[in-house]
């Protein structure tokens, strides 16, 4: 394409310009994980914020850089906030999510277990943290051994997907299903 006025010139120069900053904003957007709270369905969403009105789920965002990092080289989601798993039976979904808020300057995270029952979403809590350096994080584990961090001959089999709630470089607590219920495992310290 031949353009000869000096007008025309920069216009076809704003137009390129104009798709470039385009092109590189949805390049930036979909390099981004999605929002944590996303993951969830919306039921489960509406139930989580009825339960814990002034909660919210953990998002990337809120973790230092350094545990941004750490963070992401453990998990394939992208999201500290939501493991996503067959925690309690195979062909059953449920989401392992961390919550949290601040009161009078007092950092609060909660663990809790969200899944599908007589048409409606549960939820189980599973831990209660405050007053940390870090954030905790949760990703999902694979079914399979686990070893006590003080008793190594304390031994677990996990024979579903695991939640492991962590922070990071500190402690990782691994909850697994059996007998009915949830059980923990201190597998990191």
């Amino acid at each position: 394409m031949k353009v000869d006025s000096k007008a025309g010139r920069v216009a076809l120069l704003i137009v390129v310009a104009s798709i470039a900053t385009v092109a590189a904003a949805c390049a930036s957007q979909a390099s981004r994980p999605p929002a944590c709270a996303e993951l969830l369905p919306v039921t489960a969403k509406n139930r989580l914020a009825r339960t814990f009105p002034g909660w919210a789920v953990l998002e990337l965002a809120q973790l230092r850089q350094d545990e941004r990092e750490l963070f992401l080289e453990k998990s394939d989601s992208g999201c500290p906030g939501v493991a996503v798993g067959e925690f309690r039976r195979s062909g059953e979904t449920a989401y392992a999510v961390v919550i949290v808020r601040t009161v009078r300057e007092l950092r609060e995270a909660r663990l809790v277990l969200l899944y599908l029952q007589d048409g409606g979403y549960r939820i189980e809590l599973l831990r209660e943290q405050a007053d940390f350096a870090s954030y905790p994080v949760v990703h999902k584990g694979s079914p399979g051994s686990y070893s006590a961090f003080y008793d190594k001959e304390r031994r677990i089999e996990a024979k579903h997907e695991t939640i492991v709630f962590e922070i990071l470089e500190a402690t990782a607590t691994v909850f697994y299903w059996e007998a009915g219920e949830f059980r923990d495992l201190l597998i990191s310290d």
